[in-house]
């Protein structure tokens, strides 16, 4: 029909909200805890912890060592009685840090000092410190006794069967320092280079031979040492903590937040 406006179909949606495209789900937040470098971390502090509790038991030790355990300035590093049934009683060889490093060897030793005293008090008795080859050669066919691992606590007796020594000890010029007679006998000696051999017998070189043996030195750098050990202690104990608390408190921190975003 001329005139009429075509027929419109309604556009039925037109003008209604259409529904939102759904939301894209956010990524997980990652949980918190403890990731291999954070746990490598706080081993790591445990470690220098475990070191720091070393070096400060060693310290207190040594300290202990200087101000308590000295006796005339001197610290015992070996006592006791001895007896051999032979003609002389020796100690192992001992080597003072060869190759000219008096310097050092002077720092931790220092001077030694041996107090012996004759079981018997009417017997004189002689102390003397050699060269060990020398004094292996003057003992050499010789029947005595060598005390081993004096200063270790562990202090056996090797046997060396023989006769009697060819010359009495105190006629004999083999000696670097020597002390001899009744009572208490004491040997000073400034530590050198070297391998070295004491020596305690009866003065006239008879058997058998029966003596108390007090070996001291002055160690000089040990107050130093301990302060040294107390020093590293304290830093090996503030690593120790800052690599352990650093990782654990971040895992707090990322716990706290995780926390309070859940209750939200």
């Amino acid at each position: 029909m001329s005139g009429t406006a075509p027929h419109q179909i309604p556009d039925y949606g037109q003008g209604r909200p259409t529904s939102a495209p759904p939301t894209q789900p956010s990524a997980p937040r990652a949980h918190p805890g403890y990731s291999p470098g954070r746990v490598v971390s706080i081993i790591s502090g445990v470690l220098l912890l475990l070191v720091g509790l070393v070096a400060l038991g060693g310290g207190g030790t040594l300290l202990w060592a200087d101000l308590g355990a000295r006796h005339g300035g001197y610290l015992t590093v070996a006592a006791g009685d001895y007896r051999t049934s032979g003609y002389a009683m020796s100690s192992d060889k001992v080597t003072l840090w060869g190759n000219g490093h008096l310097w050092y060897q002077t720092s931790l030793i220092g001077d030694v000092r041996v107090t012996v005293t004759a079981t018997d008090p009417a017997t004189a008795v002689f102390v003397g410190i050699a060269p060990a080859d020398t004094a292996q050669a003057y003992l050499s066919g010789t029947h005595y006794s060598t005390l081993t691992h004096l200063a270790g606590g562990r202090d056996s007796v090797v046997d060396h069967p023989g006769a009697a020594p060819a010359t009495a000890p105190v006629r004999s010029s083999v000696w670097t320092v020597s002390a001899t007679g009744t009572g208490t006998q004491t040997l000073t000696w400034p530590s050198r280079d070297g391998t070295w051999m004491l020596v305690v017998m009866n003065a006239d070189g008879s058997a058998p031979v029966s003596a108390h043996v007090d070996v001291g030195i002055t160690a000089p750098s040990l107050l130093w040492i301990s302060v040294t050990l107390f020093v590293v202690a304290a830093l090996f104990t503030v690593a120790g903590i800052v690599l352990i608390m650093i990782p654990m408190g971040r895992v707090a921190r990322e716990r706290s937040i995780g926390s309070s975003t859940t209750i939200r």
